[in-house]
């Protein structure tokens, strides 16, 4: 069984109107997600770094 993703992309004025926000409000949760996925690219690497020293 495969997993498949797919990358969607949704126009800014479709996200602002589903979700009835400001377009700073948008860059906001972009900026922080973009924050998270460093932090958890960090961590994992961090993690393997620990899983294969134990090796």
């Amino acid at each position: 069984m495969r997993l498949h993703m797919i990358q969607q992309t949704i126009d800014d004025k479709v996200i602002k109107d589903l979700f009835g926000m400001s377009g700073q409000e948008l860059q906001e949760i972009r900026t922080a997600i973009a924050g998270l996925q460093r932090y958890l690219s960090f961590a994992w690497k961090i993690s393997i770094r620990i899983f294969m020293s134990r090796i």
